[in-house]
């Protein structure tokens, strides 16, 4: 039946048994898809969670210089939360709660028919085509460079989230319903139709994991509405909250922008769940255009994804990373490292700290020496 989950964070693909709290919000009482979310997070509890500083002993820079190298890979694993995440925190929060205001199953007018006992006599529903509602909140792009940290910024967002609830029991009430909170799939680099609904339901098999949907419904002779039709009764069966689709990957050659603009209409108009676009620098472009179009009316607005400016966020950040250090000789930060630092990584964290990962590990196989500006040059150019 799955986990009862007890914390606000959890492992992504993991199912859980639904467990309901009171959302606080009169429009989300007595819906549970809503109520068995984790609750809404503060600022300080959203930075309490992502912030991740692995432990530092200054003792260990005594270390033999083969156990120092280990030591440096800390640094890879350190996190530092933007403003970008928690805005994008915020968005998917709202984005996911506001899908479901419109789908609350216990409203839904399901007959007997569609009910079948699993192995262990509980009874769910089972037809992915009976009728369920809709949500007519459509979502919103997300666009950056290259290596800004697009994809670990929506990863730490979503491991916040369940993947997969299922409800048996909702306040004495007999409630038998599989919910799919979030599915992100790669567009694919084909731009075909039937490429993403293989991904799709690929997808959805990876969660659920005793379904084969996409060999079911992936055949070659299947006809493309058939699949739409599929894609939409399955988002709608697993109550599926909010569906991610990362363009990162996908060459944008002129010729398939119209056809796939064809496409996203059709998952616009016709699947029946939020959306969220992820793609790089201005690849989406001309979709942040007509998808503007599409939700005028609505509120969610695109987000695009920034590098970091020299300022006092950047000089916070490298104060923070700075105390990691297992080299010979400890180096003080100076403005001139900052500078070279900034600019070898365009301002982008990731990239940063890297660079002064690799900066450390070539001292100590040098067995001397100390950080400086011209070493950062040499790595940035060279690796």
């Amino acid at each position: 039946m799955g986990k009862i989950y007890t914390g606000p964070k959890y492992s992504t693909g993991t199912v859980f048994q639904a467990k309901y709290s009171d959302p606080l919000i009169g429009d989300y009482r007595g819906n549970p898809l809503i109520e068995a979310l984790p609750a809404i997070m503060s600022k300080e509890e959203v930075s309490d969670i992502f912030s991740k500083e692995p432990p530092y002993d200054p003792e260990e820079r005594k270390l033999p210089p083969e156990l120092r190298s280990h030591c440096v890979n800390k640094l890879l694993s350190y996190f530092y939360p933007l403003d970008v995440h928690f805005q994008l925190e915020q968005q998917i929060s709202m984005l996911l709660r506001q899908g479901y205001v419109t789908r609350n199953p216990l409203k839904e007018n399901i007959n007997s028919s569609n009910l079948a006992e699993n192995s262990t006599g509980t009874t769910f529903y089972t037809d992915p085509a009976c009728p369920r509602s809709i949500s007519d909140t459509i979502g919103f792009t997300i666009t950056g460079k290259p290596g800004v940290g697009i994809s670990k910024g929506i990863e730490k967002v979503l491991s916040t989230y369940p993947q997969m609830l299922i409800h048996d029991d909702y306040n004495s009430i007999d409630f038998y319903v599989y919910q799919i909170v979030w599915l992100k799939i790669e567009f694919p680099s084909t731009g075909t139709f039937r490429g993403l609904c293989k991904n799709f339901f690929r997808a959805m098999d990876k969660v659920i994991w005793t379904t084969n949907y996409e060999y079911t419904y992936c055949s070659s002779g299947t006809k493309e509405d058939r699949m739409l039709k599929k894609m939409k009764e399955l988002a709608t069966f697993y109550c599926l909250g909010v569906l991610i689709i990362d363009f990162q990957n996908l060459s944008f050659a002129k010729g398939k922008i119209r056809k796939i603009l064809d496409l996203l209409n059709l998952l616009i108009n016709e699947l029946g769940v939020p959306l969220i676009f992820v793609g790089i620098d201005n690849s989406l472009e001309f979709l942040q255009t007509h998808f503007l179009e599409i939700r005028k009316n609505q509120e969610q607005s695109d987000i695009e994804w920034p590098k970091l400016s020299k300022d006092l966020t950047w000089e916070h950040f490298l104060t923070k990373i700075w105390k990691y250090q297992w080299t010979d000789e400890e180096c003080p930060l100076t403005e001139a490292l900052s500078d070279v630092l900034f600019t070898k990584s365009q301002g982008i964290v990731d990239l940063a700290i890297r660079l002064y990962a690799l900066a450390q590990l070539e001292i100590i196989a040098a067995g001397q020496g100390k950080i400086t500006s011209n070493l950062i040059n040499k790595i940035a150019d060279h690796s």
